[in-house]
This record gives C-alpha cells, structure tokens and sequence, in this order.
C-alpha cells in the first residue's frame, strides 16, 4: 500500500507543482486591476473523444497492451472559475464506441485547471490541468486454456489524467474545446498499471 501511494505522489506532485508555476508566471504578467476584478463564472460544455485504452486482454494472451480498437465516446466538463488563478474542472466521459471484445473505459475526473494567460492568442488560452478520480471499465474476454474465452467482468480504479488544450472564444458566452489527455490507473489486475490517452473536442457555453 505504501508504494501505491508512493507511485502516485512521483507523478501527481512534479505535475501539479508545473502547473502552478506555469499560474504563478502569468499571475506576475497582469496590471492589479484586472486582478482584482470578480472573475467568477460556470462553464458547462459537452465533449467527443477518441482515446486509445491501452488495454487488450484477449488479442494476444496479454493483460495490458495497446488495443487494436481505439474507442470513441461522448463526456461532459464543468468549469468552475473563482479568479483568474483558482479554476477547477470536472468531467466526465463514456467510451462505448467501437469496442473490441466488449471492453470500455468511463471516466469520473475532478481536480485544479490553470490557464496560462500570458500564452492567450487569437481569443485562444491554453490550459493545464490535473485531474484525479474513478474509472468503470469492462475488461471483455481473455482465454483459458480448456476452457475457452471468459468474461473478465468489470472494475473500477483510481485514475489520475494529467493534460491540457486550448479554449477558443467564439462569444461572450460560447467557446470551442481542444483537449490531450493521459490517464494513469496506478493499481489494475495483476500488479500492472494502465495508461490510456487520447483527445477530446468540444463547445461550452458560460452560464454565467
């Protein structure tokens, strides 16, 4: 239990500590006014993703292995913006799209988004993000020897996703979304750890 909690403070913290500087950069480029301005807002959008599950468990006899199958599915985000340098993301997402051997990925994610203001350009601002959560997955069909091919059933695990992307201002109120994302469960089946990636776009609209 120690080293699983050892893995995850190796990744999780150089992550968040980037993100935050990469804040605290921009923070020093901006006048006190717009600072001090109330910046408060809810963004809720929905999302298309393609990722890549990086998990195959029939295909070659193995448990973890890129799929030959990327899996396709639709999510939600919800941002939460308190100032320009506190934000926090939530999102969800399904992959039921495309599967090979009944096996999909859901995601449950929430955790800090720090835009990085002094890279905005064309009424784009990139992003970083680091997001911790739940993961449900079928993990489809293996084989056994005398025995033939076996559901496997399903899971859940702790996933973190590390990423970023641009948001596009299209209005005062709508915007356009490109996101990258990696993912990491740090504890699957049989002591293996699983990283699937992959991409999402999306539209938001500012509810207020």
């Amino acid at each position: 239990m120690l080293n699983y909690f050892l893995r995850i403070r190796k990744i999780v913290v150089p992550l968040i500590s980037i993100v935050l500087a990469a804040g605290s950069l921009s923070a020093r480029a901006q006048v006190v006014p717009a600072a001090a301005k109330s910046q408060f807002s809810v963004t809720v959008g929905a999302l298309a993703s393609a990722f890549q599950p990086d998990y195959d468990a029939a295909y070659n006899g193995k448990v973890v292995e890129a799929s030959p199958f990327r899996l396709y599915g639709v999510g939600t985000y919800v941002d939460v913006k308190f100032s320009r340098w506190v934000q926090i993301e939530g999102e969800a997402r399904w992959l039921r799209y495309n599967q090979f051997d009944q096996i999909h990925q859901d995601n449950y994610l929430i955790g800090p988004r720090i835009p990085i203001q002094r890279l905005r350009f064309w009424r784009a601002t990139p992003y970083g993000k680091v997001l911790v959560g739940y993961a449900k997955m079928d993990l489809g069909y293996a084989y056994v020897p005398n025995v033939g091919f076996v559901f496997l059933g399903n899971g859940g695990f702790t996933d973190i996703a590390m990423g970023g992307g641009v948001d596009f201002k299209l209005t005062k109120r709508i915007s356009a979304r490109g996101d990258f994302e990696y993912q990491y469960y740090p504890k699957f089946i049989e002591n293996t750890h699983l990283i699937p990636y992959g991409a999402s776009v999306g539209v938001g609209y500012k509810i207020f």
